[in-house]
């Protein structure tokens, strides 16, 4: 996700101010520990960035719900994406490993909580 995205998507969030639904504690969690994660080389900064943005809009007893949702869709997306590479590496096309796109499983984990956080408020 392109850094102007992220930004449009934080201008968002930042109207959440107004409406005192704004979790900084949320968002330096993640921040915190994504630059750990991103210091491993195991998840890029754009998926770090996306993934602090949104937990702006998670109070913290919804951030782990998010979190395992994010895993577990990005296992499925994960082994989705290793089927495919081994079956086209059987076919005898030449293909080089793919990178995963994380923000899908991003988007699954924290939207699901996202919106059953702000339903159950209403």
């Amino acid at each position: 996700m392109s850094n102007k995205l992220i930004g449009l998507l934080l201008a968002i969030q930042f109207l959440g101010i107004y409406l005192d639904q704004m979790y900084v504690t949320s968002f330096l969690i993640v921040l915190l520990s994504g630059l750990v994660i991103f210091g491993l080389r195991v998840m890029g900064a754009g998926d770090i960035k996306y993934a602090s943005v949104l937990a702006l809009t998670l109070p913290t007893q919804w951030l782990l719900p998010a979190l395992v949702l994010t895993a577990l869709s990005g296992g499925f997306i994960a082994a989705i994406y290793l089927a495919w590479f081994k079956v086209r590496q059987l076919k005898g096309i030449q293909v080089t490993a793919p990178g995963l796109p994380y923000g899908v499983a991003i988007s699954l984990g924290f939207y699901f909580p996202i919106l059953n956080h702000y339903l159950t408020t209403l």
